[in-house]
């Protein structure tokens, strides 16, 4: 009987390679559903766990105000087609 064994390393390797691209263009896409004249930072790249990741942040000292008051972040991920979940607190 033949034995397989799968690398994890590998596996992970190609894992960020292949998925990295798609959650930055996600983020990039959120960021062009923010309103115009508001400064928008994004950050991405791969956790300490492995995973892809991308941030996306307002830039601005209103920008947590902006956020609580009218949702400026959660609507533009939202139209840009992203799950928006809240966790439990």
């Amino acid at each position: 009987m033949a034995k397989i064994q799968l690398s994890t390393t590998g596996l992970e390797q190609w894992i960020q390679e292949n998925t990295l691209p798609l959650v930055e263009a996600a983020a990039e896409e959120m960021v062009k559903n923010i309103p115009d004249g508001v400064e928008v930072l994004t950050k991405s790249g791969v956790g300490e766990n492995g995973r892809p990741f991308a941030m996306v942040t307002i830039a601005e000292p209103k920008g947590v105000a902006m956020q609580a008051k009218h949702g400026t972040l959660t609507k533009a991920a939202a139209a840009a087609g992203l799950d928006i979940t809240r966790y439990p607190l």
